[in-house]
């Protein structure tokens, strides 16, 4: 949910009220924004009707045609048998868990390049710039590698499930019908607690994520796991804020700007019909290449040669399209 002034009230008196929040990086809303997001992951949203997916259902005009009345957003519509915007017990424990994993992650791969700074003697200030410069450089370049990763795998995971699967799919069913029914209420997504929102991928990362933290593996490997991790388990909230008019923060807003986040703009090109470009949901840095050298295009006609499987939106168009 998009943050505004009227919930600053509701922050600590003595907050408001202190130097570090006059300070200029709060002045921009990072305070308000994490507050804004301990408040929605661990608020309780009210409970919604369940309605059919079919567009000629009476319930579904009326549903879509219809707002809050406490707000001009449009009510969410859940496609999905069982789902609810609640925050749950175990949402909340399988995506505090998860992040306190990444951090621990983040932390001991800090740990690792301060002490193998210190741990070599320099004669001058001199000598030790370069190796600094080296080690910070080669640790950025991984987190990069992780981070373009992320947004390729999410691309590859939300074409999957956008164009194949149901309800009875074993296994990701849900996931199917869930990606599938976004294209019809895409802002639905924009009403999701934190936590209710991360949780399943969350739920799937999280072994990976604790073979990671336990096993041995080399430092600059384990950064690129790392961020990939990282980026991989947030690509849904990249994703909301895509759907968002207004993030709740300018840091967001400028991270989207400057392309390093998945951006309104960028994310509406998929949201046109057939649906079947632009699937990257983390930044979408991969979005173009991807879809000029027809990748999805292509999986899709092997798919269709070797087991015969149609995608959705060719479905929709009577025909596959030759690559």
């Amino acid at each position: 949910m998009a943050f505004v002034h009227s919930h600053l009230p509701r922050f600590p008196a003595s907050l408001l009220s202190s130097k570090l929040y006059r300070q200029p990086f709060c002045r921009i809303k990072v305070f308000p924004f994490l507050w804004c997001c301990a408040r929605e992951s661990f608020g309780a949203v009210g409970k919604l009707s369940l309605i059919d997916l079919d567009p000629q259902h009476q319930a579904f005009a009326e549903k879509t045609n219809t707002t809050s009345a406490n707000s001009k957003r449009i009510q969410p519509i859940l496609v999905l048998q069982g789902d609810t915007l609640q925050v749950f017990w175990y949402q909340r424990i399988v995506t505090c868990t998860t992040l306190c994993i990444l951090a621990t992650l983040f932390l001991r791969n800090i740990q690792y390049t301060t002490q193998a700074l210190s741990s070599q003697e320099y004669t001058s200030l001199l000598e030790a710039i370069p190796r600094a410069l080296q080690l910070v450089t080669m640790d950025i370049g991984c987190l990069f590698m992780g981070y373009i990763a992320a947004d390729f795998f999410s691309g590859l995971v939300h074409w999957f499930l956008d164009n194949y699967g149901n309800e009875r799919t074993p296994f990701i069913g849900k996931q199917c019908v869930a990606f599938q029914g976004h294209h019809q209420h895409p802002w639905t997504i924009t009403h999701r607690p934190f936590c209710n929102l991360l949780a399943t991928t969350c739920l799937i990362s999280c072994p990976f994520l604790f073979l990671l933290l336990v096993a041995p593996i080399p430092h600059f490997i384990q950064i690129i796991f790392t961020s990939f991790g990282f980026f991989t388990v947030f690509a849904q909230q990249t994703h909301q804020w895509a759907h968002q008019a207004k993030p709740p923060s300018s840091w967001i807003t400028f991270l989207q700007q400057m392309g390093i986040l998945l951006s309104v703009k960028a994310h509406g090109k998929h949201h046109q019909p057939p649906f079947h470009k632009n699937y990257c949901i983390v930044s979408g840095i991969c979005n173009e290449f991807l879809d000029n050298i027809q990748f999805y295009g292509k999986l899709e006609h092997y798919l269709y040669t070797q087991w015969g499987w149609v995608p959705h939106h060719v479905q929709k168009k009577g025909n596959l399209h030759a690559q």
